[in-house]
């Protein structure tokens, strides 16, 4: 694991999490950065032993990158996350190079896509220039030989790869084969033969791995493998580790299950050792048999044998999980993933990882085991285990140069004018899929234009429902202001109430199919039955992935806030929002605050209600609480919905708000405080909107008019009290 910043430690082990990504591009003097508020669209970053590669697409609406050759760059793709002090913080990964560029144009919309390769797999292209072929006489050891391939500081670049450019190698932990193991005439490599081959043979034959990290060095590690300090624990509950989204689990044989290593019989010694996955060779034995070696001793060849068994036991696949953003994991990390729904525990290594962005949603996966991208027969990434739901539909495709235009409150919604496409829109493949067919550093691509049918239909479906969400919820706000037009007819005739009772008196009588009145019996509650004014209530995806947490840990008091403007005077007397929780997360609070002038809550509370989270479903797909809350809203004032959880719970446990990923609710914002509502953090980078409903009745201080027996009562909203006439009502 990559040593981070203590601040982005501790950010990224939040149950709600806010990641960033940015990639800088170099060469030479020339240096070009881009990140997700710019021209950065879509990062596919995806890292293995033997392979790194990303898929990068980038805005060029206005042409900029059109005339710009990155070909040959270096990139490197860096994570992070807003810490705690609204500081954005970086883990660099290992250094790719753009080994491809193109550009896409249909239906004004233009991208360049970079594909992106690592070290591992440039060594994979490099071709010795002749044969190499070390006598039985050589004395290099493994180590010794790594250092040369690799062309390590200090040693000699092995002729064969004199063409091709150098790396140093870092080598850690205690491996006695590495240092001790000649492999003399065994090893072997031919004309043409791949650079990287000729280091997995070494290194295969040891108790080592390789992995490729930030400093651009060949790391050389001996992966933890047992015990109980592990580099990150993923745990539904448990304080100081890493909460999950989901994982799969898979208990699959050992495949090969017994290594045979043996001397050439030609060396006359006959020295022979072997190692076996017992369990697995019980059930269905499959032998390797190592390619002869140059060998000592039968105790060498045992440990020869043992170290490639234990590679294939470390690398059979195992299960997958999707997370949170780790920014500092890497390939062999050592972790424990605990489960409390399904009560199981899975110990091992990271065999492979995949980060994922693509306009404001982040993703991370990554699999216990080795598992090649292009797919191995009966396993599977969270990918393909279920359908993810295109984030392109959301793609804001304007010119980097043009600030996005903060939101505005008009005085009446507008319904958005659609005008008909002149060209049907089209999304390009975002590159290959876990089954896509990947072949080390690009090889079995399908081009950029492979599975084009599905990306379009995705778009347009996707494009369909934002809309229609945007044109239900102006259709239904213009409806209210007609009903709020009725209302005031009937708050202009308060002057002549008193001292005209004719007037009113007809007043009722032209308000008669009003909502704003209605005759009850003396002594009966005029409260009327509520309606839902305000609200977002749908596209909360697949149910687990975008959730906001709010509670108490041992670093933050998380709370989250959702600001609305109401079209109309509102009495409010319920709102709705949706939740889920892991753990006991005690009562959950929910309140109404004013605003400031930059949209923030502010100020004591105006009404608040609670509910018991304890009670709450465990299931992601949440479900609606209504809680309690009454309080006069006035027309074109901004509120805030604040949320928090318990102050003290047994343990850290979290409550999960249900959220739209594409803020189509034009009226308002998400929000979030990490220190109990003290200082509310810039959250303007993402569109995000809380799922909620605003429940009352028409008018800030409730029913305008009402009629007990023979007399005329009405609330006074500027008093908030009530007042009665009294006369004979003709």
């Amino acid at each position: 694991m990559r040593t981070l910043h203590a601040d982005l430690t501790s950010a990224q082990k939040l149950a709600s999490v806010f990641p960033k990504v940015k990639i800088a591009l170099t060469q030479g003097a020339n240096s070009y950065t881009y990140n997700e508020n710019d021209r950065l669209l879509s990062v596919d970053h995806q890292e293995q032993q033997w392979s790194q590669t990303a898929d990068v697409i980038l805005n060029n609406s206005d042409g900029t990158l059109t005339t710009l050759d990155l070909q040959g760059y270096k990139g490197v793709i860096s994570w992070g996350m807003t810490d705690a002090s609204a500081v954005d913080r970086y883990s660099a990964a290992a250094e790719l190079y753009v080994i491809g560029q193109q550009f896409y144009s249909a239906g004004g919309v233009l991208l360049c896509t970079l594909s992106l390769a690592g070290v591992p797999n440039l060594l994979a292209n490099d071709q010795a220039s002749a044969e190499y072929a070390p006598d039985k006489t050589d004395t290099r050891t493994v180590k010794t030989l790594i250092r040369e391939i690799a062309g390590d500081t200090g040693v000699t670049l092995l002729n064969r790869f004199s063409h091709c450019t150098s790396y140093n190698v870092t080598f850690s932990g205690t491996d006695a084969l590495i240092d001790s193991y000649i492999p003399a005439d065994a090893f072997y490599i031919p004309r043409g033969g791949s650079r990287l081959d000729a280091l997995k043979w070494l290194v295969e034959r040891t108790n080592s791995v390789f992995r490729f990290d930030n400093d651009g060095k060949v790391q050389i590690i001996v992966p933890t493998t047992t015990g109980t300090t592990y580099n990150y624990e993923y745990d539904l509950t448990a304080s100081g580790g890493h909460t999950f989204f989901d994982k799969t689990l898979r208990e699959r044989l050992v495949i090969p299950n017994k290594v045979q290593v043996d001397s050439n019989p030609a060396h006359g010694d006959g020295y022979s050792g072997s190692a076996t996955e017992a369990t697995s060779y019980g059930l269905l034995a499959k032998v390797h048999y190592a390619p002869y070696m140059r060998l000592v001793s039968n105790a060498q060849a045992a440990l020869i044998a043992t170290a490639m068994q234990d590679k294939f036991n470390l690398m059979a696949e195992q299960g997958s999980g999707e997370v949170p953003m780790n920014v500092g994991a890497e390939v062999f990390d050592y972790i424990k993933m605990t489960d409390a729904r399904q009560n199981d525990t899975r110990v091992g290594n990271k065999g492979w990882l995949r980060r994922k962005y693509s306009y404001k949603n982040y993703r991370m996966e990554f699999g216990f085991g080795h598992l090649f991208f292009s797919g191995l027969a009966g396993t599977s990434t969270p990918d393909s285990v279920k359908a993810i739901t295109s984030t392109f539909a959301a793609l804001k495709l304007n010119p980097p140069a043009t600030p996005k235009a903060p939101k505005k409150i008009p005085p009446i919604p507008k319904v958005p004018k659609i005008e008909p496409p002149t060209e049907e829109p089209i999304i390009p493949a975002l590159g290959p899929s876990a089954e896509g067919g990947r072949d080390g550093a690009g090889g079995g691509r399908d081009g950029a234009g492979g599975g084009i049918g599905e990306a379009r239909i995705k778009y347009l479906e996707n494009l369909v429902r934002d809309w229609g969400e945007l044109f239900s919820v102006a259709m239904i706000r213009m409806g209210e202001m007609v009903k709020n037009l009725a209302i005031q007819v009937i708050e202009k005739q308060k002057a002549i109430e008193q001292n005209n009772l004719p007037a009113v008196n007809q007043q009722i009588t032209d308000q008669q199919s009003s909502s704003s009145f209605e005759q009850v019996p003396v002594g009966a509650d005029p409260t009327p039955t509520a309606q839902l004014f305000d609200y977002l209530n749908s596209g909360d995806l697949d149910g687990t992935t975008y959730n906001l947490a709010f509670g108490t840990d041992a670093v933050n008091t998380l709370w989250l806030a959702h600001t609305f403007t109401p079209a109309q005077n509102i009495q409010v007397s319920t709102i709705k929002l949706k939740f889920f929780r892991v753990g006991l997360v005690g009562t959950i609070t929910v309140s109404l605050k004013a605003t400031d002038g930059n949209g923030k809550p502010t100020g004591a509370d105006l009404a608040s209600g609670t509910t018991d989270g304890d009670t709450l479903t465990t299931n992601g797909a949440g479900e609606w609480r209504s809680i309690t809350i009454a309080y006069p809203l006035v027309a074109g004032t901004k509120y805030a919905i604040v949320i928090r959880g318990a102050s003290v719970v047994p343990t850290v446990a979290y409550a999960y708000a249900k959220i739209n990923q594409y803020g189509v609710y034009p009226l308002g914002h998400w929000e979030r405080s990490l220190n109990g509502g003290s200082t509310w953090i810039d959250t303007s980078a993402s569109d995000w909107d809380l799922l909620f409903e605003i429940w009352g009745s028409a008018g800030a201080g409730g029913w305008r008019l009402w009629i007990e027996g023979t007399d005329l009562h009405y609330r006074d909203a500027a008093a908030n009290a009530e007042r009665k006439l009294t006369g004979t009502l003709v």
